[in-house]
């Protein structure tokens, strides 16, 4: 069984500039760009009331998936609670597809390792 990390190491594998854990939640578990597909795929079925084969990669998010900016912002809230990260505007405004949304949630986890 693995031992718990410490939360000295914790610091040293996590740069609070470039990740901020809300709530005390971490982003333990969800590493891969197919980790968080699934994260998002799980949020539009249980959020949205989309059938999972309609939740594909290249779906844009407002001509295909018929979000609005409301719609955006609650997935970036549910995606925030789900990775403990901290997502700012700055960094969604260039996402149009749900694939857009996986590489950002994978470079602000891939920036916060050590």
């Amino acid at each position: 069984m693995m031992q718990p990390m410490s939360s000295e190491i914790e610091e040293e594998l996590v740069e609070p500039q470039f990740v901020e854990v809300v709530a005390g939640q971490s982003t333990r578990g969800i590493t891969s760009k197919e980790d968080i597909y699934a994260m998002l795929v799980r949020i539009m079925v249980g959020r949205f009331d989309f059938a999972a084969d309609d939740v594909m990669p290249d779906a844009h998010i407002v001509d295909d998936l018929d979000l609005d900016s409301i719609d955006t912002l609650d997935l970036a809230v549910q995606v925030e609670e789900e990775t403990g990260l901290e997502l700012d505007e700055e960094l969604l405004k260039g996402v149009e597809r749900l694939r857009d949304v996986v590489d950002v949630i994978h470079a602000r986890l891939e920036s916060g390792s050590a």
